[in-house]
């Protein structure tokens, strides 16, 4: 993508210049607790592909399992496996619980997003949570997710949730104390990114003293542009193009990919853009009715704004045979056809 930082320095002076990402300190703090909590315990819990063998993310108390229940709410009893208190969950099994964790950095951003109901989705369209914790089924014959990691590019099912202890991991050579915790390897960065917020609805001070304190504010990006509805989504993207393409102070060393991005203030019950209003309040939209794809789109929405082809597709699946739904301009689900080929 245009106007993305291309090294970390680059990312390090876009967060000292702008902040970090709020949706980025979320995980990374959240990450923070898992490696507080590691070297309190003695135990290590991550996320590692398959592919790779390396650690995808830390697991601690704030990062949700497959059945929805956080795993603070997973009992570990003995040396044996974490089971949940909640619901039949035989074992704590990691799965993404913000849109960033599988590349969908730019939801948040989007007006009345609501990320709080967001959950990473199967190929079904429901989410892991409406799926049984220990078949993976009954939605559908078993959970398959339609994203990949944000690190390794891998899906869910090619990763696995490990529980070591500070031997092992030091056996097979893996950061254990403080070089587990996040950014351990950048100590000036790690500084920034997790500090705790300031409270209060005071704007934070730039970087660099009373001097820089007193410099006026800085230009508008295009993410705060597009987040109080000031531009389009193609003009956003027009604008993060130009930057980029002009290597100017003002392209991707001053941007720094999404590490500088703008806090996400939106109020969820008040105005929200169409894509939202359209989006399954599982994806973090407004619509509560029945998902019937993989994207999260609902019947209701289908009905809608779903072109002709979109809802042939859908019958095809319910029905298990071709049907064209209507006639042109009768685009309900359902109205009868005028096709003669159809009426044989």
């Amino acid at each position: 993508m245009f106007g993305q930082a291309q090294s970390l320095a680059q990312v390090q002076h876009g967060v000292e210049t702008y902040g970090p990402a709020p949706g980025g300190q979320k995980l990374m703090n959240a990450e923070n607790e898992a490696a507080q909590l590691a070297m309190r315990t003695g135990l290590y819990v991550t996320w590692r592909s398959r592919k790779t063998n390396e650690d995808c993310s830390r697991v601690g108390p704030k990062h949700k399992c497959f059945c929805g229940h956080l795993y603070s709410e997973h009992a570990l009893k003995g040396r044996g496996l974490p089971k949940c208190t909640a619901c039949p969950c035989r074992c704590y099994d990691f799965v993404p619980s913000r849109p960033e964790e599988v590349g969908d950095w730019w939801l948040p951003r989007r007006k009345g997003f609501n990320v709080h109901t967001w959950r990473a989705k199967c190929h079904c369209g429901q989410p892991h949570d409406l799926h049984d914790p220990v078949t993976r089924g009954g939605c559908c014959p078993g959970f398959k997710s339609n994203y990949l990691c944000i690190v390794c590019e891998c899906h869910q099912e090619e990763h696995e949730t490990v529980f070591e202890d500070e031997a092992e991991r030091v056996a097979a050579g893996r950061p254990v104390r403080e070089a587990f915790v996040p950014l351990a390897e950048l100590p000036d960065l790690q500084k920034l990114v997790l500090k705790p917020k300031p409270k209060g609805k005071a704007a934070p001070r730039r970087l660099g003293g009373p001097k820089a304190a007193a410099e006026p504010p800085p230009e508008e990006t295009p993410e705060q542009l597009m987040e109080r509805g000031a531009i389009t989504t193609t003009e956003y993207f027009e604008l993060i193009k130009s930057s980029g393409a002009e290597g100017s102070s003002a392209g991707p060393p001053a941007r720094a990919k999404q590490l500088i991005a703008p806090a996400n203030t939106l109020d969820t019950t008040g105005y929200a853009e169409k894509s939202v209003r359209l989006m399954h309040e599982t994806s973090g939209g407004r619509c509560k009715g029945t998902v019937v794809n993989k994207f999260g789109l609902t019947e209701e929405s289908l009905r809608a704004h779903g072109t002709q082809r979109a809802q042939d597709r859908w019958l095809e699946d319910q029905e298990g045979a071709p049907r064209r739904l209507a006639p042109k301009g009768d685009k309900r689900i359902g109205a009868p056809s005028n096709d003669r080929h159809m009426q044989r």
